[in-house]
């Protein structure tokens, strides 16, 4: 009898332990799926946030003050503007795609640190461009984050934006009125003109060092959607009033260098107060 009894209390233990043992498993494995899916939100809200353009907050905040691209002072950050890619990031790794005024320019590995749910320069990537140092990138809005670098300690601020809508909206986006002939002249922000003499659209010249760049600040004016030069205008900005000036083109050497030199007033806009 006694033996019978403790037959039964060893099944009984054995049975329990075995129940103890898969439900740790089984919670076990709900951890791991819970923490996969933790991650996955995790990393996928930030790459959501960073998908996109990004450019120097700095840089655009002073051509805004001054209302001048020429005449301001050049950008201090490591890289004028970067893109990041959402799809491509979505695994985990990828690059920071950075570019200046003129042209592209670095492009630094990156990857999702876990630990710190962060995106950061990957070092093991073993590129031979290299960052000025390990940096990593803080969200601060939906619009704007930062480049945050190790050494030395420096924190460079950057916005989510369309170079040249960001530029139109700075300098030209509004209504004026055309004082010569005493029309409404628009600008949008999207590149478009109505009111101006069979213009269309128009482009702020940003590249201040390309071959045909213009010594001072210039805008070219389309008459047609195929035009793919367009003409270019000197303009200044003064409070409420646009002042265009036609642009003198000389040829130095036939196909490879001009002189250009700012020409007569052409057109005197100032701001509609609707407009501001």
């Amino acid at each position: 009898m006694k033996r019978y009894l403790i037959l039964i209390i060893l099944t009984a233990l054995s049975i329990g332990c075995t129940t103890k043992s898969e439900k740790i498993d089984s919670l076990k494995k709900g951890e791991t799926a819970e923490s996969s899916t933790s991650k996955a939100k995790s990393i996928n809200k930030i790459v959501n946030q960073l998908d996109g353009t990004w450019l120097s907050d700095g840089y655009l905040a002073a051509i805004e003050k001054r209302k001048t691209v020429h005449g301001n002072p050049a950008y201090t950050t490591s890289v004028f503007g970067f893109s990041i890619l959402k799809d491509s990031l979505i695994d985990g790794s990828d690059y920071l795609y950075g570019f200046s005024t003129h042209d592209a320019g670095y492009t630094w590995p990156i990857s999702y640190n876990k630990l710190k749910q962060r995106i950061e320069y990957d070092a093991t990537a073993g590129d031979e461009i290299k960052p000025p140092s390990a940096f990593y990138i803080n969200p601060l809005t939906s619009t704007t984050l930062e480049l945050v670098f190790d050494k030395p300690a420096k924190k460079e601020l950057y916005r989510k934006a369309d170079l040249e809508q960001e530029l139109n909206r700075i300098l030209f986006e509004g209504s004026y009125t055309d004082q010569a002939m005493n029309k409404t002249v628009t600008f949008t922000r999207d590149g478009k003109i109505t009111g101006l003499n069979g213009r269309i659209m128009y482009q702020v010249q940003y590249d201040t060092e390309g071959e045909y760049a213009t010594p001072f600040d210039a805008v070219f004016l389309f008459t047609k959607q195929d035009d793919e030069a367009g003409t270019p205008f000197h303009f200044k900005i003064s409070g409420d009033t646009i002042t265009l000036y036609t642009v003198n083109e000389e040829e130095v050497e036939k196909y490879v260098e001009y002189n250009y030199s700012i020409g007569a007033k052409a057109y005197t806009l100032v701001k509609n107060k609707s407009s501001k």
